[in-house]
């Protein structure tokens, strides 16, 4: 359970958490939404990852944003470059995805890895973003 706090650092307003029961959603959010939905970290790329713990595992590198499954339906403004990190199950998906963005202009490359960014050490991060820049 990931809790969500607001401006003043200490009052809750919100928390995540992983639905393990295989019923209804994946993730169950209290509170808004959008406050989990933000970018983690700092510097390019922007790499949008899966889910909030991948997210913030690749923080530790450069900047990150949970998409809460696997598709990408805006890209925020203001990076040199973009990356989507999704599992070898959704391939097809990513590479798709990736080329719609680039025909309007995004620098967006697919990152394809058995596992979640979550399950690799920041050194294994660092080397799949250099191979793929």
């Amino acid at each position: 359970m990931f809790p969500q706090y607001g401006e003043d650092g200490t009052t809750i307003i919100g928390s995540l958490s992983r639905n393990f029961s295989g019923k209804g959603s994946k993730y169950i959010i209290q509170g808004e939404k959008s406050k989990f939905t933000k970018i983690y970290g700092t510097g390019s790329p922007l790499v949008f990852t899966e889910d909030v713990l991948s997210a913030v595992k690749v923080a530790r590198i450069c900047s990150a944003m949970p998409l809460f499954g696997t598709f990408l339906n805006s890209i925020p403004q203001g990076y040199d470059s973009y990356r989507l990190w999704l599992d070898k199950d959704k391939q097809l998906s990513s590479t798709q995805q990736c080329k719609k963005w680039r025909q309007y202009g995004y620098d967006l490359l697919p990152i394809i890895t058995p596992l979640d960014p979550k399950e690799y050490s920041t050194e294994d991060i660092k080397n799949f973003l250099r191979s793929n820049s």
